[in-house]
């Protein structure tokens, strides 16, 4: 099988982001995992920009995600399983004279091991991402927010996507009382993939993420999710082949632990509802909170 009907790459988010995608043709099935399908309650639920010192507010969010890939819409799954573990490193602050905005600087580093049915196993360092946030809070439970990330095509040979890409994502948070939605909506422009001689224009990816979470007490925060992804198709240069586009509607259930307000941890089982030309979701994400 040829680089370009095997590879797998990182594909976004903002959710913010996109962990990994297995690209192929001829009725292989992709793998992947929809942008900001990680995203759970209080996620965009930033802080008032009233309260951010001077120098800032730094933590970071470790997203933890394991996949049986085993199961495809249609076509076949070369893949049985994959983790992906992803921190988003991220510093708040404000700026003189904006006292109405608040802003955050995000990096975004990642590994993933992936096991094919073939016996095979694949592990190495994803593409990158950093990016900028622009919130505002125009009242005191609603946040709404801007965000860019810009994709590093630096990751390992087996998982980088080859080209630079943008992502572009509207975020909101609202919470009233026990009750906490948030909610995406983004765009992922791709560049054009440049690996091994061959140059393979991408489909750009549609994406929308929201979760609804319900604080019973303070470690009982059960929560629903829905996450929704469509991928354009694309084609190899040189040979004319198409790359097939691909789509998925995927639910998840969970809970939200605030252990104390500098650390919190998530868990939920995700499994795919609908799609075409991908495999269908089956896992478990769990994700921890820390600021510094």
């Amino acid at each position: 099988m040829s680089i370009t009907s095997k590879k797998v790459m990182l594909s976004a988010v903002f959710a913010f982001f996109e962990v990994a995608a297995l690209t192929g043709v001829s009725g292989q099935a992709e793998a992947g995992i929809i942008p900001n399908s990680v995203i759970v309650p209080h996620e965009y639920q930033f802080p008032p920009v009233s309260v951010i010192p001077k120098e800032g507010i730094a933590g970071v969010l470790s997203y933890n995600l394991f996949r049986n890939e085993r199961e495809a819409y249609d076509g076949v799954s070369p893949v049985r399983n994959q983790f992906a573990t992803v921190n988003k490193i991220f510093n708040f602050f404000k700026l003189d004279g904006v006292d109405s905005i608040g802003f955050a600087f995000e990096a975004l580093p990642g590994y993933l091991h992936v096991e094919t049915k073939d016996n095979h196993s694949l592990n190495g360092m994803l593409d990158p991402q950093v990016g900028m946030v622009a919130y505002t809070q125009p009242i005191p439970n609603w946040t709404t927010a801007l965000e860019y990330w810009l994709v590093l095509p630096v990751g390992d040979d087996n998982f980088s996507g080859n080209s630079w890409d943008h992502q572009f994502a509207f975020l909101t948070n609202f919470a009233y009382k026990n009750f906490t939605f948030d909610g995406d909506i983004g765009y992922k422009l791709r560049g054009n993939s440049h690996a091994g001689g061959v140059e393979t224009s991408n489909g750009d990816t549609v994406y929308a993420s929201t979760s609804f979470g319900y604080k019973v007490v303070r470690l009982v925060e059960p929560y629903v999710k829905f996450d929704y992804m469509t991928v354009g198709s694309g084609e190899v240069k040189s040979t004319g082949v198409k790359v097939s586009s691909n789509d998925e509607l995927q639910f998840s259930v969970g809970n939200y632990f605030k252990i104390t307000d500098k650390f919190q941890t998530s868990i939920h089982y995700t499994r795919g509802l609908t799609g075409s030309h991908t495999t269908k979701a089956n896992g478990v994400d769990v994700n921890f909170y820390i600021v510094f």
